[in-house]
C-alpha cells in the first residue's frame, strides 16, 4: 500500500493558518504532534492527556500503550518535538484546555470530536 506524502511546510503552514473555532488550540497541538511524531490520526487520538501532560509541565516523552499503536504488537516512545511542546503548553493554557481535568480523560470527546 502507498502512503500519503509529507505535508510540506507551506501545507502545514497553510492547516495551521485556517485551524478555527473553539477547538483551534487542541487541533493545532494534535496536528503538529502528528506531524513531529509521525503518529497515525487512531493513535493521536487514543491519546490521553497525562501521556503528554503530568498536571504541571509538558512532559518530555511521550509513550505510547500497545494496545493504541497498528498492530497492537508492541508499546513505543518517542520524544515530544520542542514545537509539539509549545503547541501543547499553549492548549493547556486556553479556556479549553485540561489543566483543570483529571490527566486521565482523552483529548477528544466524542461529542466534540467533529468540531
Amino acid at each position: 500500500m502507498i502512503g500519503c506524502p509529507a505535508l510540506t511546510k507551506k501545507e502545514l503552514n497553510l492547516a495551521l493558518k485556517n485551524l478555527r473555532g473553539r477547538w483551534r488550540w487542541r487541533n493545532r497541538a494534535l496536528l503538529i504532534l502528528g506531524v513531529r511524531t509521525g503518529l497515525r490520526i487512531s493513535e493521536l487520538l487514543s491519546l490521553r492527556v497525562g501521556q503528554v501532560y503530568d498536571g504541571e509541565k509538558i512532559l518530555l516523552r511521550l509513550y505510547l500503550n500497545r494496545q493504541d499503536s497498528k498492530g497492537k504488537r508492541t508499546s513505543s516512545s518517542m520524544v515530544i518535538h520542542p514545537r509539539a511542546a509549545a503547541a501543547l503548553e499553549k492548549w493547556i493554557a486556553s479556556p479549553l484546555g485540561p489543566s483543570r481535568l483529571p490527566t486521565g480523560l482523552q483529548w477528544i470527546e466524542k461529542e466534540t470530536s467533529s468540531n
